[in-house]
């Protein structure tokens, strides 16, 4: 399939840039508040996987340490992220598997360009809580 691409939308009215400015001024701090409380329940939960699995494998470790998420894990956990987006997004969109991770990996880091999207409607609905949950691994 052919990739979408955004092209440069923007506000081209002085209302509409005004309208952009306030959007962002309020947008961007409930956002960031939004991926701190995820980061938090991602945060809980892997501290309780670390310290469910070292109580089993490694009894003897001390409490503090058995809750420690090695750094490994977290970089396991991202490549795992993007691989499996962009299986999704090869399968659902037609794209390269190249594309997809492409994508997947500039969303995920932010960058954004925007030069290739997804156009499905159904899977833009269910890419999009994986896009903030890849904003949560990364944060």
């Amino acid at each position: 399939g052919e990739l979408r691409r955004y092209g440069h939308v923007t506000p081209q009215t002085t209302g509409g840039r005004v309208f952009l400015i306030f959007y962002a001024i309020f947008g961007m701090p409930l956002m960031l508040a939004w991926l701190a409380d995820i980061n938090r329940l991602l945060s809980r939960f892997l501290h309780f996987l670390a310290e469910k699995i070292n109580s089993a494998v490694r009894p003897d470790l001390p409490a503090e340490k058995s809750r420690r998420v090695p750094a490994w894990v977290m970089v396991l956990l991202l490549v795992l992220y993007l691989l499996v987006g962009a299986g999704m997004l090869c399968y659902w969109e037609d794209w390269t598997f190249v594309d997809s991770l492409y994508y997947t990996y500039i969303t995920a880091s932010t960058i954004g360009f925007g030069d290739v999207v997804p156009t499905k409607q159904l899977y833009v609905m269910i890419v999009f809580p994986y896009i903030l949950l890849g904003l949560s691994l990364v944060s």
